[in-house]
């Protein structure tokens, strides 16, 4: 799952088990608005998700894998001519 982008549609009903103890304040503030997280690192019981430059370990059955994003957090894009470039 690292390097992939997905969605985590956790709830309480789910179980405070399935966020980390030292992270599961600061997602559920972050959880609520159905957001893509990239995930960027899976060990044997957690996989780390980060949103902007915030992180969050959770269990890993309930991420639902998405498309990339065409863009990044933080990326700076030029309009032109009705088209988005990357910059």
């Amino acid at each position: 799952m690292q390097n992939k982008w997905g969605i985590y549609p956790w709830f309480l009903e789910h179980g405070i088990d399935k966020i980390h103890t030292d992270d599961v304040d600061s997602f559920k503030k972050e959880a609520h608005n159905c957001k893509m997280f990239e995930c960027v690192k899976e060990d044997n019981q957690y996989i780390t998700l980060k949103y902007g430059e915030k992180f969050f370990r959770v269990k890993p059955d309930l991420f639902k894998e998405v498309a990339a994003p065409k863009f990044v957090f933080g990326q700076k894009v030029i309009l032109e001519d009705k088209r988005v470039k990357k910059q």
